[in-house]
């Protein structure tokens, strides 16, 4: 009862693997995951059919009818599960993240194995060992008195519970809407406590001021359809503008001049360039037509078309140390922020450089916000067109699509999960019934995420995904178990009885060793695997509570009010 799930689930994980590499579908960090999800979901199915297993050995002549009869018994309930998990994962398919698609992929192709590790391998190892070493009279775990107070619970409590789950659900929604971050660095994978370079990080953090900066690039290039920008008082005037106001923007890196109030962003264009240049040889100035007031830039009254071209092609071709700093000369400086026509007579493109400072998402998001609103001031000012880019924008981007992945995936996949059970049952009532303790499960996780502060990142980003998946299959033994006792002609409460009895029993086994599993994780040196053991785990207790307090007593409402019970 042990060994025969096991050693299928851990074949049907070889099987996952090997059909996605042979595939050539990139893994990522995300596939991580995979493993103790198939693990999870193949447990719950080995063990309502090794349960539904142990009852038909008493009427049946030999293991593999015995086998074939679990199977029949649990036939609707088992492939309703597989096909709403199998789509429900499937939704990831939509991500516009590459990596989330090949994880739902990857997540549907684990559950088809462990399925058919689960009833086929399983029973195969099953028939085999009680032909060769005999019949097992062990039992499994049997509730007995437990199902009845249950039953009777749910009699005289089922409003309260309703109650106090609504009150939950309410206040999970606020405090994550309040409380849950999504910002992530790469420390965050590091042991402050296990890893000697968390101690020296720690040591040159403490002695030094330390800041971690970025760097956002605005690239400016004519309008559509032109090959150069059309007035270069125009640009000198806008890059000017962006000077002034890049030290008022929040995030940015800015420098303070020892005793002034004077500030300038730590930045870097052609701009500041030509200032610099000017300010160590004014005859530069003189001899392009340009002039600089106080750190400001300007065209002098002499100035004509093409003089910035014509100072900008000097630069280029200045080998002396324009940078004191870094080393460089004038031209390795010029040619990292702007280009020229081929003829050199006019300025084809811009870049510019600016150090950021973000030590959160919610600045990361702000940051980007700033950066491509200023991109947009650039692009009126200049008339061509300016785009911001860099790691920070990536990263921004990133976790925009992580979110609105998540939350659309999720609602898809919910949706989906909702449509394959009305289809396949014709009963849109009980559906939704099913579905509703999915639903409210991946809110309370959300919530307690954020009360115990743990934030979303590359790996608790999969938690909604791995709720809808579990949460579906306890929902669905649940239902169908209860379903098959009233078919059977028993009343609402024999047949809630009977369902805590069996599928209860069955349902806290696969929970229980599904959370195990899952919190070895917090044996990991690494935060934001703990971080994954501790979230998956309380999603699973989550899944298991709503499916056998909440859904009974919302299916024996539905029963009470279609007037079909007593």
């Amino acid at each position: 009862m042990v060994v025969a799930p096991l050693t299928a689930l851990l074949a049907s994980l070889v099987w996952t693997y090997g059909a996605i590499s042979l595939m050539e579908m990139k893994f990522s960090i995300l596939e991580i995951a995979v493993a103790p999800v198939v693990l999870g979901l193949g447990i719950d199915y080995s063990i309502h059919l090794q349960r539904a297993y142990e009852r038909a050995k008493g009427d049946s002549s030999s293991s593999a009818e015995a086998w074939a009869k679990a199977l029949m018994e649990l036939r609707v309930a088992l492939s309703l599960a597989v096909t709403t998990t199998v789509f429900a994962f499937l939704a990831n398919s939509l991500s516009p993240l590459p990596p989330l698609r090949t994880f739902g992929a990857t997540l549907a192709l684990g559950v088809v194995s462990a399925f058919l590790a689960s009833t086929v391998t399983v029973g195969a190892m099953h028939v085999f060992v009680e032909r060769t070493m005999g019949a097992s009279r062990s039992r499994g775990l049997e509730l007995g008195n437990l199902a009845e107070r249950a039953a009777e619970f749910q009699r005289g409590k089922a409003p309260m519970v309703l109650l106090s789950v609504a009150i939950i659900t309410a206040g999970s929604v606020v405090v994550a809407m309040q409380g849950l971050d999504t910002s992530f660095e790469l420390t965050d994978f590091l042991s402050e406590d296990e890893m000697e370079i968390m101690e020296v990080r720690d040591d040159l953090y403490e002695s030094y001021e330390v800041n971690a900066l970025k760097s956002v690039y605005i690239l400016v290039e004519p309008g559509e359809g032109e090959s150069s920008f059309d007035s270069e008082e125009g640009l000198i005037e806008a890059l000017g503008d962006l000077e002034d106001s890049l030290a008022r923007m929040e995030g940015a890196v800015v420098t303070e001049a020892p005793g002034t109030n004077n500030e300038w962003a730590s930045y870097d264009s052609i701009y500041r360039i030509l200032a610099d240049a000017i300010e160590q040889d004014p005859s530069f100035g003189v001899d392009n037509n340009l002039e600089v007031f106080g750190e400001d830039l300007a065209p002098s009254e002499s100035f004509v078309e093409g003089d910035l071209a014509m100072a900008i092609s000097s630069l280029l071709q200045n080998e002396t140390v324009g940078d004191q700093l870094r080393g460089t000369t004038w031209a390795e400086r010029a040619e990292e922020h702007v280009g020229l026509t081929e003829d050199g007579a006019a300025i084809r493109y811009l870049r510019i450089r600016v150090d950021v400072e973000a030590q959160s998402s919610a600045m990361v998001e702000q940051i980007s916000e700033e950066m491509g609103a200023e991109a947009s001031i650039v692009s009126s000012d200049t008339g061509g067109r300016a785009y911001a880019v860099g790691d920070l924008m990536t990263l921004s981007n990133l976790l925009s699509g992580l979110i609105s992945s998540i939350v659309s995936s999720t609602a898809i996949s919910l949706t989906v999960s909702l449509l394959v059970l009305a289809t396949l049952t014709r009963r849109i009532g009980q559906s939704l019934l099913v579905i509703l303790p999915v639903g409210l499960a991946g809110s309370w996780v959300v919530g307690s995420m954020a009360v115990l502060g743990i934030n979303w990142n590359v790996l608790t980003i999969m938690i909604t995904a791995l709720t809808i998946g579990l949460g579906i299959d306890y929902s669905i033994h649940v239902w169908r178990r209860f379903e098959s006792n009233r078919a059977s002609g028993m009343a609402i409460w024999p047949a809630m009885r009977d369902m805590y009895a069996h599928t209860g029993s069955a349902l806290l086994m696969s929970a229980g060793t599904t959370i195990c599993g899952f919190m070895v994780l917090l044996l990991s040196p690494i935060p934001v695997i703990r971080d994954f053991g501790v979230v998956s785990s309380i999603s699973v207790a989550f899944s298991l509570i709503l499916a056998l307090l909440v859904l009974p007593g919302l299916l024996a409402a539905e029963v009470r009010t279609n007037g079909n019970g007593t």
